[in-house]
């Protein structure tokens, strides 16, 4: 009954390495994709000229 479950623990470390592998890949792609998303906001938002125009100027 012990070499059954040897395989069964091999198995599983085999399991856990392509999940942690999808994982990885998962992360890889989004990471990229905020990249591009932010680089994509950056060039077509328009600059900024004061703080008035943005809506943050404070009156006292």
């Amino acid at each position: 009954m012990q070499a059954p479950y040897k395989e069964q623990k091999t198995t599983n470390v085999v399991h856990l390495s392509l999940y942690f592998n999808m994982l990885s890949c998962r992360f890889t792609i989004i990471a990229f994709s905020l990249d591009k998303a932010f680089e994509w906001l950056a060039a077509h938002r328009p600059p900024c000229t004061g703080e008035k125009e943005r809506g943050l100027l404070i009156k006292n």
